[in-house]
């Protein structure tokens, strides 16, 4: 697993607790209060240290929560493809991968803009990963057009906009796509908007989405937006860090999306948007589900008497983003579905 106690032995430069503590508090005020000074940040090979020691561990369980909730099939198109990551930072994502899915399954592209962050991503692959074939650049690389290509966009698409990103895929023609942006309402119209230009470029939206329907959010002009929230158990040492820094990182809203090109989507029955409530006999859930051909959100009641007690204590700390199956019981007076049967998938 990568964590702090992993990370701060390949460093690029040699700094004490105390000053990565410091400096991270300084990047956590900088993204707060003032963005338009963080790359000035990022100049500092002391600062680029600081991020990844902190940042990248936690980050990299953004990753892992989208791997765990996807099927064998897509697993499968990564792995049988080229990985490209716009805005790879310290190699967050592209790190998260190797060490998930083992360093030599393909062959990997990491590029920024930030040399100290490339600077610091081949470090830490070259002695971490040292077997994996992989490349940090800042330009994109010719790639060969008879190899599929993932293309992943960490926190990058909130940056650049919908209509660069575009650009750039244009220019790329990956096979398939993964973003994992920040969980908050501006990212989400980002990727709403990019939603509806790669469904028309012939794009299938696999994750998380039930079908490549207009979204009912956008649909009906609600003030809401749908995100995933990964809850997480940090390592001891990442989680001291944490602590230090006074930064929560065990719950992290995030937008994470899957296009793919080839991959068929597998039948769910529907999207958790949100938690409404646990009563005694239930719980009540809003869900994003198919309803006569069209997206809509929908809320469901869900009897605990269908689960063992084991099961009840994890479905108490589910989160938004999970997938499920369920059967429909009853339609209630209110319009709210009783269901039969739930599976998580």
């Amino acid at each position: 697993m990568l964590s702090y106690d992993v990370i701060k032995d390949h460093l690029i430069e040699k700094i004490s607790e105390n000053e990565i503590v410091k400096n991270l508090k300084k990047i956590s005020f900088t993204f707060t209060q003032g963005r338009d000074k963080i790359q000035k940040i990022y100049e500092s090979r002391a600062m680029v240290a600081s991020y990844a020691c902190f940042y990248l561990p936690t980050n990299a369980q953004k990753m892992n929560f989208f791997l765990e909730r996807v099927s064998e099939n897509i697993l499968a198109e990564i792995k049988e493809s080229i990985v490209v990551e716009l805005g790879t930072g310290p190699g967050t994502y592209l790190l998260a991968l190797m060490d998930t899915l083992g360093p030599e399954l393909t062959t990997f592209f990491g590029i920024d803009h930030n040399p100290l962050m490339l600077e610091q991503a081949q470090k830490l692959q070259q002695e971490l990963f040292p077997t994996a074939d992989a490349y940090w650049r800042e330009d994109i690389p010719s790639l060969p057009k008879d190899k599929k290509v993932t293309l992943i966009f960490g926190n990058s698409l909130n940056e650049m906009g919908s209509a660069l990103a575009f650009r750039l895929i244009d220019r790329i023609n990956p096979t398939s796509i993964i973003f994992i942006e920040p969980g908050t309402k501006q990212s989400f119209h980002e990727t709403s908007k990019l939603r509806t230009i790669l469904i028309k470029e012939k794009f299938n939206i696999i994750y998380p989405c039930q079908s490549s329907d207009e979204c009912p959010i956008i649909k009906n002009k609600l003030d809401d937006w749908c995100h995933q929230v990964v809850r997480t158990s940090l390592d001891p040492s990442t989680l001291r860090l944490s602590q230090l820094v006074s930064l929560d990182r065990t719950v992290m809203p995030a937008i994470i999306h899957f296009y793919s090109r080839e991959v068929v989507r597998e039948d769910q029955s529907g999207l958790i948007m949100r938690l409404l409530k646990s009563v005694k006999h239930a719980f009540f859930w809003e869900v994003c589900t198919l309803v006569d051909g069209e997206l809509r959100l929908q809320e469901i009641e869900v009897p605990k008497k269908l689960f063992t007690k084991s099961e009840l204590k994890a479905l108490s700390k589910m989160s938004t983003g999970f997938n499920i199956e369920f059967s429909v019981d009853k339609v209630l007076g209110d319009g709210t579905i009783r269901a039969g049967k739930v599976v998580l998938k």
